[in-house]
C-alpha cells in the first residue's frame, strides 16, 4: 500500500516538473517572439522612411536630375525598389501579426490543453518566423542597395535626341564637345509625357499587387497557424507523442539508462522536458483534457 502511494507521489511530482520545465521553455520562446517583433517593427518605420516625401519627390519630378524616367535602367531600377520595399514592409507585418497570435495562442494551450505540445508547436512556428523575419532584412538590405543606385549610381543626364530650339532649350545643357544633354525628359513632348504616365500607372499596378498578394498570404499563414492550436490538433499531437515516449522508456528500462543517447522522435530530439518525460510517460498536465471544453472539434 505504501510503495503505491509513494509511487502516485513520484508520478506526480515528475508531472509538476515536466509542466515547469515546458512553462520556462515556452517563456525562453515568447521572449524570442518578442524580440523579433519589436525588430520587425522597427524595420518597417524604416521601410516606410523610403516611401516618404523627401525620397519619391525627387525620384518623380520629371525635370529631377534623380528622376526615373529617363532611361529603361532608372525604370527597372525603380520596379525592383519599390517592389522590394512593399515586400519587405509587408513581409515585417506578417512576422509582427504571427508573433502576436502565437504569443498569446501558446499561452492559452499551454494553460488549457497542454504544455509540452504547446512549445513543441510554438517552436516550429517560430522558426517560420524567423524565416519571414530574415527575408524581410533581405529585402530591407536590397532596396537600400537600390535607393543608393538611384539617386547616386545612374547618370544624371542622359544625351538628348531631337531640335535642341525653341522652348526645349531651357531643359538642356549645352557641353563644350558641342552636344546636348537633358535632366530628364522633355516635358514638352507628347510622347515623353505618355510614357511617364504609363510608367507610373504599372509601377502603382505592381505594386499594389505585391501588397494585395503579400496580404493574402499572410492571411492564409495565419489561418494555418491557428488551426494548429486547436485542442484536438495538439492532444492528436500529445498521444503520438505519449506513444513514442513510451516506447523509449521500455527501451530504457531494457538497455539501461547510461548506455543509451539522447532519444529522438518522429519530431526531432527530445527536449529537456520529453526526455523526462519519457521516464514518466504516463502521468502529464494534459490529462484527459476534452477538446470540445477548450473550443476544439
Amino acid at each position: 500500500m505504501w510503495a503505491k502511494v509513494n509511487a502516485a507521489s513520484v508520478q506526480q511530482e515528475n508531472a509538476v516538473n515536466i509542466m515547469q520545465i515546458d512553462m520556462l521553455q515556452l517563456g525562453v520562446l515568447q521572449t524570442q517572439l518578442d524580440n523579433v517583433s519589436m525588430q520587425a517593427t522597427l524595420i518597417i518605420g524604416f521601410a516606410l522612411g523610403m516611401w516618404a516625401g523627401e525620397t519619391l519627390e525627387p525620384l518623380f519630378d520629371d525635370e529631377s536630375a534623380r528622376c526615373v524616367f529617363k532611361t529603361g535602367q532608372h525604370m527597372v531600377l525603380a520596379v525592383f525598389f519599390f517592389c522590394s520595399v512593399a515586400a519587405c514592409i509587408s513581409c515585417c507585418f506578417i512576422v509582427v501579426s504571427l508573433s502576436s497570435y502565437v504569443k498569446q495562442a501558446s499561452q492559452r494551450a499551454a494553460l488549457l490543453v497542454s504544455t509540452g505540445a504547446a512549445v513543441a508547436v510554438t517552436r516550429q512556428h517560430i522558426k517560420v518566423i524567423y524565416d519571414y523575419f530574415v527575408l524581410a532584412v533581405l529585402l530591407f538590405i536590397s532596396s537600400a542597395a537600390l535607393l543608393i543606385w538611384l539617386f547616386v549610381g545612374l547618370p544624371d543626364r542622359i544625351p538628348f535626341e531631337g531640335d535642341p530650339h525653341g522652348e526645349v532649350s531651357e531643359l538642356l545643357t549645352h557641353l563644350d564637345n558641342g552636344k546636348y544633354f537633358i535632366t530628364c525628359i522633355n516635358t514638352y513632348s507628347e510622347r515623353a509625357n505618355h510614357e511617364r504616365d504609363t510608367f507610373s500607372f504599372y509601377l502603382a499596378c505592381t505594386n499594389t499587387i505585391v501588397l494585395v498578394g503579400m496580404g493574402v498570404w499572410g492571411y492564409i499563414k495565419f489561418r494555418g497557424v491557428s488551426r494548429t492550436y486547436q485542442a484536438r490538433r495538439l492532444l492528436d499531437w500529445y498521444h503520438s507523442e505519449k506513444a513514442e515516449n513510451q516506447q523509449i522508456s521500455m527501451s530504457l528500462h531494457r538497455f539501461g539508462i547510461g548506455g543509451v543517447d539522447v532519444p529522438h522522435t518522429q519530431h526531432g530530439p527530445l527536449s529537456p522536458a520529453s526526455s523526462y518525460r519519457a521516464y514518466d510517460s504516463d502521468q502529464d498536465s494534459t490529462g484527459g483534457a476534452d477538446p470540445k471544453k477548450y473550443g476544439g472539434k
